[in-house]
C-alpha cells in the first residue's frame, strides 16, 4: 500500500506543478509503475479549469484562453518543452537518429519549435471553445475528458515503442513501464470518461489510444522510440485532439 501511494504522488509530482509531491523519489526501474495513476492526473488538470468554463463574467473567448492557460501552468510547462524540442528535431532536415536527438537535445529553441507549439496551442485554444459552447451550461464533460485521454494511454505507447536511448529520467521512465501499467491505466481512463447519459464516451480512450500508437509509430521511425520529450509532446497534441473528440460526440 505503501509503495502504491508513494507511485501516486509521484506522478502528481512528475507531471504538475503541486507543491510537495515533486519530493517523492522512486528508482529508475520504479517510475513506470507511476503510470498508472496518470489518468488521475489527468482528471485534477481537467477538473481544475472548471471554474474558467463556469464563469458567466468573461467571453467565452476569455474562458477559452484561460483553460489553455491554466493547463500549461498546472504543468509547469514541461510538455511546452517537449513540443518544442521535438519539433525542432522532427522538422530539421537531419536524416539521422543520433543527429535529430543532437538537434532535441539543444537547450535553444528553436523557430521551427516554437512555430509548431504556437500552432498546437492555437489550435487548443479554438477547440476549447468550441468544446464550451457546445456543452454550456455544464462544460464538465469538455474540460474534464481530453486532459485524461491524454495521459491514460502513455504507458500503452511506453510498452509498444519502447525508449529511443536509455539515457536520462525518460527513457528509464520509458524501460521501467510495463504492460500491467499500460492495462490499468486504460481501464481506469475508460472508468473516468463513462458516463450514464453518455456510456459511449467510455470508447474514447481507445480512440487516444489509437492516437498514442501512431504518434510512437513515428517517433521509432524519426529517432527508435520514446523520449521525454516526444512523451510530453504526445500528451499535448493528445489533448488537443482530445478537445475534438468531445466535439463529435452526440
Amino acid at each position: 500500500m505503501r509503495k502504491l501511494v508513494r507511485l501516486f504522488l509521484f506522478s502528481f509530482g512528475f507531471l504538475t506543478v503541486i507543491p510537495g509531491l515533486g519530493g517523492v523519489r522512486l528508482d529508475g526501474n520504479e517510475t513506470g509503475g507511476g503510470s498508472v495513476f496518470f489518468p488521475a492526473v489527468g482528471l485534477f488538470l481537467g477538473l481544475f479549469p472548471l471554474g474558467f468554463g463556469l464563469w458567466t463574467g468573461p467571453s467565452p473567448l476569455l474562458r477559452s484562453v484561460l483553460t489553455s492557460v491554466s493547463l500549461i501552468v498546472m504543468t509547469r510547462g514541461i510538455h511546452a518543452d517537449g513540443v518544442i524540442d521535438t519539433f525542432d528535431g522532427f522538422l530539421s532536415n537531419k536524416r539521422e537518429r543520433t543527429e535529430i536527438l543532437s538537434v532535441m537535445r539543444d537547450s535553444t529553441a528553436g523557430a521551427l519549435g516554437m512555430v509548431s507549439a504556437f500552432c498546437l496551442y492555437l489550435l487548443k485554444t479554438a477547440l476549447v471553445y468550441e468544446a464550451l459552447a457546445g456543452m454550456e451550461p455544464s462544460p464538465v464533460t469538455a474540460l474534464m475528458i481530453p486532459p485524461v485521454l491524454a495521459r491514460g494511454p502513455v504507458a500503452f505507447c511506453c510498452v509498444l515503442c519502447g525508449p529511443a536511448d536509455r539515457s536520462g529520467m525518460g527513457g528509464a521512465f520509458v524501460r521501467s513501464v510495463k504492460v500491467r501499467h499500460a492495462a490499468a491505466a486504460l481501464v481506469l481512463s475508460v472508468l473516468f470518461c463513462f458516463r450514464t447519459s453518455m456510456w459511449y464516451a467510455s470508447l474514447l480512450p481507445v480512440a487516444a489510444a489509437l492516437l498514442w500508437w501512431g504518434w510512437g509509430l513515428l517517433c521509432r521511425r524519426k529517432i527508435g522510440g520514446m523520449t521525454g520529450d516526444t512523451l510530453g509532446a504526445g500528451i499535448e497534441i493528445v489533448e488537443t485532439l482530445g478537445f475534438a473528440l468531445i466535439l463529435v460526440l452526440p
